[in-house]
């Protein structure tokens, strides 16, 4: 059994199984470039019946169910934030929205359960708003979970996205419909263009195309958030130190009129990976590399490391 030293108790606490296989899983999936592949247990994706979708609770019923999952929500995170599971430091960069109250394609690193909470602190922070509401862009199977967990995934003005199949193309096509509108209401729309969660991971992990597809083909801008983490003194009941979270907000990436969409879509999308590299590269004080086992280009044509560091 994995044990870590908690010195504030003087004792050794055990590390959990299911945390030690998933930096396997991570460091696994890095050395052979699966960077955006799941590492966590999924539940199984059960298909979302597409006829019964309102992502913008139309139906009264569901802005009433909607408005009680996000207080749920909110009371599940302030939870994590007093035990502590996590701590929030607050945000860099919050003078880069100044004078800001469009719609925007919200870009940040997947790195926890809690970085859509930190983004949606660091964002009312800005409007400053008790009722300020984010939309999130998640994984399609994110919609089979049991539980509260299920339950805040289909209901906190979530936006599903996701695979290969007739049906969940459908429920991408409602998603990409509802995105549209957003925009145009002046809302914000997180999403994770790494795809996967990978728990703990500081790095910055190559993009999927999507979140600045939806930006360019809407002629909307990005706000690129990324999350960085510093170790606390503080040991978890998971047997790992618990996380200070830190939400770096950049420049907003607007998309230029001169452009087509594709254009857009490759600029904003470079442009985006090269402030979270700047900003992983001035926290941490080292350069970005990654241990994959062959050189990639990554990211729109950036060179991340002309060197890889390989794991044993």
């Amino acid at each position: 059994m994995d044990t870590t030293m908690d010195n504030r108790r003087g004792q050794f606490v055990p590390q959990a199984e299911d945390r030690l296989k998933v930096l396997q899983n991570i460091a696994y999936n890095e050395r052979n470039g699966l960077f955006n592949k799941d590492v966590e247990a999924d539940a199984p994706t059960v298909p979302i019946d597409v006829d019964k979708l309102d992502l913008l609770n139309a139906k009264w019923t569901n802005k009433l169910i909607s408005m009680f999952a996000n207080r749920a929500g909110k009371k599940f995170f302030k939870k994590y934030l007093t035990e502590p599971k996590v701590i929030y430091k607050g945000t860099t960069g919050l003078h880069h929205l100044e004078g800001f109250d469009g719609g925007a394609m919200v870009t940040c690193n997947h790195c926890h359960i809690f970085d859509n909470f930190a983004s949606y602190l660091a964002l009312k922070e800005h409007f400053k708003s008790r009722r300020y509401i984010l939309h999130k862009v998640v994984r399609e199977g994110n919609y089979s979970y049991p539980g509260l967990i299920g339950y805040l995934m289909r209901h906190c003005n979530t936006l599903p996205v996701q695979e290969t199949d007739k049906t969940s193309i459908r429920v991408t096509m409602e998603t990409s419909r509802a995105i549209t509108t957003l925009l145009q209401r002046k809302k914000q729309i997180l999403i994770y263009p790494e795809q996967a969660m990978w728990w703990n991971y500081k790095k910055p992990r190559p993009f999927k195309r999507g979140a600045f597809h939806f930006a360019a083909k809407n002629n909307a801008p990005i706000i690129p958030f990324f999350i960085t983490l510093k170790d606390t003194d503080i040991m978890g009941k998971d047997g790992f130190l618990v996380q200070e979270f830190t939400v770096n907000i950049h420049p907003i990436i607007y998309p230029d009129p001169q452009n087509t969409v594709s254009q857009n879509l490759d600029m904003m999308m470079t442009k985006n990976f090269q402030l979270w590299k700047e900003t992983y590269e001035r926290v941490y004080g080292i350069p970005l590399e990654y241990s994959t086992v062959e050189q990639a280009e990554l990211a729109g044509g950036i060179d991340v490391g002309e060197k890889k560091i390989l794991l044993p």
